[in-house]
């Protein structure tokens, strides 16, 4: 049992100070995960073997990804003879199947 002097409980009065640590920890990391979650995990893929030349592929894929994902969540240039794609998982996965569909045609 706790020891008691003057009718205070040292036992709770140490488990609510460790209760108010660890709820103040939870909460830093909840704020960490949150500034982590917020910002994009950008991913590159390289595009070939398109039907278009690489230029024109480029300018047509930024327009479309800018209707569909507005700005700031994808970068996309011509690079030789590929199309680079730079964006979150759903930019990329959206930019491979596009290309998929470009090349059936």
């Amino acid at each position: 049992m706790s020891g008691n002097s003057g009718g205070l409980d040292f036992t709770l009065l140490v488990e609510v100070k460790d209760a108010k640590t660890i709820e103040a920890e939870i909460a830093r990391l909840q704020a960490k995960l949150a500034a982590i979650k917020s910002k994009p995990a950008w991913v590159r893929v390289v595009l070939n073997k398109l039907p278009l030349v690489p230029a024109e592929t480029a300018d047509l894929l930024s327009k479309l990804a800018e209707r569909k994902f507005g700005k700031g969540r994808f970068a996309i240039e011509a690079a030789g003879d590929m199309v680079i794609v730079q964006g979150d998982a759903q930019v990329i996965e959206w930019a491979i199947a596009l290309a998929n569909k470009l090349n059936e045609k």
